[in-house]
């Protein structure tokens, strides 16, 4: 029996049950997003992983420091451009009495 009669999913499938809806945590472990959706593309018939999509960005594949119950992140989510909403807040909110 080959690996794949043995399993029920395709090992493409698993990645994307890993992956998809999954917490993005920065380097420096804040919260900057969920993985909406993944860029692939394909090579001689070899599927790949070019990037995770979050919201309106895009994250290399490349910035993946490790996959488990949340997605860890070389970069800080400044340095990704991950963190625009964050800001807005931070700057709506400072306008609040004794935000400081």
């Amino acid at each position: 029996m080959s690996l794949d009669q043995a399993r029920p999913n395709p090992p493409h499938l698993d990645l994307v049950r890993m992956i998809l809806d999954h917490q993005l945590l920065d380097s420096d472990y804040v919260e900057c997003g969920k993985v909406d959706d993944l860029e692939v593309e394909s090579h001689e018939g070899t599927w790949r992983v070019t990037a995770l999509l979050t919201g309106q960005k895009r994250v290399p594949w490349g910035q993946v420091e490790r996959i488990g119950s949340r997605i860890k992140l070389h970069a800080s989510a400044e340095e990704l451009g991950l963190d625009g909403g964050e800001r807005i807040a931070r700057r709506w909110l400072s306008k609040w009495p004794g935000a400081r």
